[in-house]
């Protein structure tokens, strides 16, 4: 018999829907900058078809007021003439394994960001340090570190860590 705790149930939707939101962001960098698109991909990727319009309406909403945030233009203008890396798998010292959600190589300097659909934490901006200290030593440059916080209203604000 297979038992499920509690908390493992609670919160399960809105653990998906910031799955839903980080697989839709890599759409939109990886892709053709669409939302409407980058959405459908994330949902059509993700779910299955009875729970797909729920999210997508959810998601649609979220990026709709995302777009027009001051927030989501700052991260366009850190991304605009940067080569995009997407789900960048990385490995620390001791062999542990992470994956950085957006990585920004360019000749003026490259630099690393986290996407959290979350309220800020101290240890968001560490993990963030972490990412940039191992691409750095990686790529032999600094990598500064930044943190893009997505509010549940769609507001984005982009935070500089290093």
């Amino acid at each position: 018999m297979i038992r499920i705790r509690h908390e493992e149930v609670v919160g399960w939707e809105e653990r998906r829907f910031g799955e839903l939101v980080h697989r839709a962001l890599e759409a939109y960098f990886s892709g053709d900058r669409d939302l409407t698109g980058a959405v459908d991909r994330a949902v059509g990727d993700m779910l299955p078809y009875g729970l797909r319009e729920e999210f997508r309406e959810r998601l649609l909403s979220l990026f709709g007021a995302l777009e027009a945030s001051e927030g989501f233009g700052a991260l366009l203008r850190l991304v605009e003439g940067a080569q995009v890396f997407c789900e960048v798998p990385i490995l620390g010292e001791r062999g542990q394994r992470f994956r950085v959600d957006l990585f920004l190589r360019r000749a003026g300097g490259s630099a690393v960001v986290d996407y959290k659909v979350s309220s800020p934490r101290q240890d968001h901006a560490e993990q963030v340090r972490r990412y940039a200290e191992i691409l750095s030593r990686g790529i032999g440059e600094d990598v500064k570190g930044y943190l893009f916080y997505i509010s549940s209203d769609g507001s984005g604000h982009l935070e500089r860590v290093i």
